[in-house]
């Protein structure tokens, strides 16, 4: 069998135009992925930041055309898989960015945002988060959003979201949700894991729930062995087609994780954020392979975690 896509669903650099940090994401491209999702903004970061970022991003990737391609289509991926590039397009975590204004949308579209979570631990105009006492659910704007985003093309995205917000979304889908980086709730109670309703939810829309390497949500140090746990947790749940990858693994040059998760507005105190983090590295992805295949995964199965699932949800959302 050929060697299977790999595609991880989120990764970032770090939050600065001209970081050096960008020439790290060479390490993907060794450890075989064909796909790397890059983060341009999480949480409050301005349109002008995420514009920026993405401005930046664009010409140095566009630059490094020996390694490098930018991702314009579906069919792109079989071209990088061949030419041994990484195959590179962008994400934001929450609509923070868009204010009230639905055509910004299109603008990020236009940038090369191919997926987007609709909120990030905190309320905005869309809905609220997972770390908000309360959870209204979507708001009359956030369902415009969400209806503009399935318009353009643009892959709707609840990991960071709230419980009720995430399901108001997933019951009105008619097209693929997914949860991009966030683990099983049932192996690790933590405000950012979800629970077995959302992932059932989530895989009737025919979506996918991407596992991230952080020890934080893992439940254990990290380990390629807990991200199966995890892995295997989804498939017991809803089958193999609803679960793939999204390490959340950082290029941050010097600077630990935890001494970048530090605004208790979004990393509220008692979630464990004050613990040292550490997340699986992309280099990890053969014994991942190897910790799936000793519990019986067989290579069509792999080749669906791997990368397969979520082709068939960019197949379904993207232009």
């Amino acid at each position: 069998m050929p060697n299977p896509l790999l595609w991880d669903n989120h990764t970032y650099i770090a939050p600065m135009p001209g970081t050096a940090t960008i020439a790290e994401l060479d390490r993907h491209r060794q450890a075989g992925f064909a796909v790397a999702f890059v983060n341009l903004g999480d949480a409050n970061r301005s349109l002008e930041h995420i514009v920026r970022m993405a401005a930046f991003c664009r010409r140095w990737l566009e630059d490094h055309p020996d390694r490098f391609m930018l991702l314009e289509s579906v069919q792109d991926i079989e071209k990088a898989k061949r030419e041994n590039k990484l195959a590179v397009r962008f994400n934001i975590e929450a609509l923070f960015s868009i204010g009230d204004q639905l055509d910004a949308l299109s603008l990020l579209y236009d940038l090369g945002v191919r997926w987007a979570a609709l909120v990030y631990n905190r309320a905005n105009n869309v809905g609220s988060g997972v770390h908000d006492p309360q959870d209204p659910g979507l708001t009359p704007f956030g369902r415009a959003a969400a209806a503009e985003m399935d318009r353009i093309g643009m892959i709707k995205c609840l990991s960071h979201t709230g419980y009720r917000t995430a399901m108001d979304v997933l019951r009105a889908s008619h097209k693929p949700c997914i949860f991009s980086h966030s683990n099983c709730k049932a192996l690790k109670d933590h405000a950012r894991n979800i629970p077995d309703e959302l992932i059932r939810a989530c895989a009737t829309t025919g979506g996918v729930v991407g596992i991230n390497g952080l020890s934080l949500f893992l439940g254990e140090r990290a380990s390629p062995q807990r991200m199966a746990d995890h892995i295997d947790h989804v498939v017991q749940l809803t089958g193999i087609d609803h679960v793939g990858l999204g390490f959340d693994y950082g290029y941050l040059g010097s600077t630990r994780l935890s001494e970048t998760i530090t605004d208790t507005a979004y990393w509220p105190p008692g979630n464990e954020y004050d613990l040292p983090i550490e997340c699986v590295p992309p280099e990890q992805i053969g014994t991942l392979q190897d910790c799936l295949r000793s519990r019986g995964y067989c290579e069509s199965d792999l080749a669906q975690v791997l990368g397969g699932n979520m082709r068939r949800v960019a197949s379904s959302v993207w232009r």
